[in-house]
């Protein structure tokens, strides 16, 4: 979502420079208000979807090893989308790290854990029950009349260097 969010904060920049109107400090979930169009936009940051931990900041793979409860969405985004007209939901790339997946708090397996008798499902396992569990809370909504996009993988844009090497999503071309 980091992404989007550098894609289209720039474009509405070049309208109106928005206030922000976050509720909190972290970098991680923002919101910002645009006065002449009465129009907020807010980046809450849940990178699975669902309720996740890091298990092990090393993992098999040293680049983390992530528990993800796949039947119980991350609250962080949940209870606050009722206020908003429209909803962009995006998860796509943190699938491809090694994974624990849980279920009524119980692990049901894995994707690339390396962890012996646990069974090692493909990434569209835990992709499709994380989706699942987010529309299956956003339904649950009662408040939330909003319409609902989704955006799933995105193809590498970064220019000038990887996205955590100095790469930006400004197109120079």
């Amino acid at each position: 979502m980091r992404s989007y969010l550098y894609l289209v904060v720039p474009l509405y920049l070049q309208v109106e420079w928005p206030y922000d109107v976050s509720h909190t400090k972290d970098e991680l979930f923002k919101r910002w208000h645009y006065r002449s169009y009465n129009f907020t936009m807010a980046i809450f940051t849940s990178p699975f979807l669902v309720k996740a931990q890091e298990n092990d900041p090393n993992g098999p793979t040293g680049t983390g090893l992530f528990g993800l409860h796949l039947d119980q969405a991350d609250e962080s985004w949940k209870a606050k989308i009722d206020e908003f007209d429209y909803l962009i939901i995006s998860a796509g790339h943190w699938f491809f790290r090694s994974l624990m997946f849980y279920e009524q708090d119980k692990v049901i397996g894995c994707r690339y854990c390396q962890l012996e008798n646990i069974t090692d499902y493909p990434i569209t396992f835990g992709y499709r029950k994380a989706f699942r569990t987010a529309f299956r809370a956003i339904l649950e909504r009662q408040n939330f009349k909003g319409i609902v996009y989704l955006r799933t993988f995105a193809p590498s844009h970064f220019e000038g260097g990887e996205w955590n090497k100095g790469g930006d999503c400004k197109r120079q071309r």
